[in-house]
């Protein structure tokens, strides 16, 4: 009887690996806002080119975000068909950013308001459904590094609102949650995090290590490679944050 089980784990093996090739692997040239709320030390290390962006991703789990990814175009196709109704224009994929800052990212989504302008941008995201429902019934809101990436979105972008929608995985059910661009918490925590990575890039200063426990040590997919790096050279502390983040000229960007 044929092995169906092992041709499957060969396939996806070679076909994530595939996956993997087709990726740009090159050192990004900004700070991408996808990654902040993120692991900063992971970040800086692939913004030098000391590691691999690609660095180190399992290829089962290469297969779970391409999952996600799959049910995110799901996602902007079902708004472009909205669309064609007329009462929305939408945009995908727009690319914003600002060089003087050294940031940039690429929305899932602008729809703009046919009659009023207005515009919304909208970035989807996809849990499996124990995360998906245990989010609603603790009544959790938003994951605080999605509403990070967004409010980025709507900085760069001059657009005033915006929302996060998750789909589940296993059964398309769907939550939204607003962003507003005149967040003044979001604002102070992004220009923060952002000054700090800034410091670290001019400064030759690797960022400092996540707190013990926290998720962003847990998710970091080189966290041993962070350690390692944060001990050998020359890195910030938690003093020495508080002392970089004491005048943060950022922070005077009007939102």
């Amino acid at each position: 009887m044929i092995n169906i089980s092992e041709l499957y784990k060969k396939g996806s093996d070679r076909y994530y690996t595939r996956l993997n090739k087709a990726r740009n692997s090159k050192a990004p040239t900004s700070w991408h806002l996808s990654g902040f709320g993120t692991c900063m030390i992971s970040r800086y290390l692939k913004r030098k080119g000391l590691i691999s962006p690609d660095q180190p991703i399992d290829l089962r789990l290469r297969g779970v975000f391409h999952l996600g990814n799959i049910l995110e175009e799901l996602f902007v196709n079902c708004l472009t068909e909205e669309s064609k109704e007329g009462e929305y224009e939408i945009k995908t994929q727009g690319r914003v950013e600002d060089k003087l800052l050294g940031i940039s990212g690429y929305y899932d989504a602008k729809l703009i308001n046919a009659k009023t302008k207005e515009e919304h941008i909208v970035e989807c995201k996809s849990k499996q459904s124990k995360a998906f429902w245990y989010m609603t019934k603790q009544n959790q809101g938003a994951n605080h590094h999605h509403k990070l990436q967004l409010w980025g979105y709507l900085f760069l972008d001059k657009v005033k609102e915006g929302s996060i929608f998750y789909i589940s995985k296993d059964d398309l059910c769907t939550l939204e949650y607003g962003v507003f661009r005149n967040d003044l918490n979001l604002k102070t925590e992004f220009m923060n995090e952002l000054k700090v990575l800034n410091y670290c890039l001019e400064n030759d200063m690797v960022p400092p290590l996540p707190v013990v426990g926290s998720w962003q040590e847990k998710y970091c997919d080189c966290h041993d490679l962070c350690k390692e790096f944060h001990e050998k050279e020359p890195s910030l502390f938690e003093a020495d944050v508080k002392e970089i983040l004491k005048d943060n000229e950022y922070l005077n960007y009007e939102v």
